[in-house]
C-alpha cells in the first residue's frame, strides 16, 4: 500500500453461504497522460463477509485487470455481475464487466477523438486460483 491507492467507484455483491464479499475497484493512482481521469487497471478482491462486517477484514487480490491483460491503456467503470439481491452465483469465479478504451496518442480532448468514442464493455470470468 502506497498511500495512494483508495477505494472509489466500486462495486460489491456477496456470497452468503461462503461468509465472502467480493469487490471490483479502480486501482489509483490515475495515471497522467490523458484520458487522465480513466484508470490503467481493476481489481478484483475479496474477504470473508463477517470480517467486513466488523470492519476488521483484510481485502485479498483475485486479480488485476491491467493493460497487459487486456491490451487497452485503460481498464475502468466495472461491475460485478449478481441477482438481485446483490448475490454471486459463484465467488470464486465471479463474473466482471469492465469498460476498455485508449489513451494519447490513439485519442485526444478534441471533439472527434475523445477517449469516450473508443470505449467498449467487456465480460470476463475471473477463476480464482
Amino acid at each position: 500500500y502506497t498511500g495512494r491507492d483508495y477505494t472509489c467507484n466500486s462495486d460489491f455483491a456477496i456470497d452468503p453461504e461462503e461468509n465472502v464479499i467480493v469487490m471490483v475497484r479502480p486501482v489509483q493512482p490515475h495515471p497522467t497522460t490523458y484520458p487522465a481521469y480513466l484508470n490503467q487497471s481493476l481489481e478484483v478482491n475479496y474477504m470473508p463477509l463477517d470480517d467486513f462486517l466488523s470492519s476488521s477484514g483484510k481485502w485479498e487480490v483475485m486479480v488485476r485487470i491491467a493493460p497487459y491483460l487486456t491490451g487497452f491503456a485503460r481498464n475502468h467503470n466495472a461491475g460485478l455481475e449478481r441477482d438481485p439481491y446483490g448475490v454471486l452465483e459463484n465467488w470464486k469465479a465471479p463474473v466482471v464487466y469492465y469498460t476498455v478504451s485508449k489513451e494519447a496518442p490513439d485519442v485526444a480532448p478534441s471533439a472527434t477523438s475523445h477517449a469516450e468514442w473508443t470505449y467498449h464493455i467487456w465480460r470476463g470470468e475471473v477463476i480464482k486460483q
